[in-house]
């Protein structure tokens, strides 16, 4: 249930006109959760899809989010 809840808030923040910064903040705080439980392609998509819909400039979320993208792409 829990999980549903957690797909159904990073899909809002990636489609939602000026929401992918809170998105990409809850999104860069996963990798080791998607790690451990062998979900490399489902935080491989709401990385990647919450890093090209949100602002490129250089943030802590961003650089997160980069580095649970490289570790779940390994």
């Amino acid at each position: 249930m829990d999980y549903e809840n957690l797909s159904a808030a990073l899909g809002w923040y990636a489609t939602t006109s000026g929401n992918a910064e809170q998105g990409l903040r809850l999104a860069s705080s996963l990798p080791l959760f998607w790690f451990i439980c062998g979900l490399y392609r489902e935080g491989l998509h709401w990385l990647d899809l919450l890093l090209a819909a949100s602002d490129p400039e250089p943030t802590a979320e961003r650089a997160g989010a980069l580095w649970g993208a490289g570790l779940l792409s390994s």
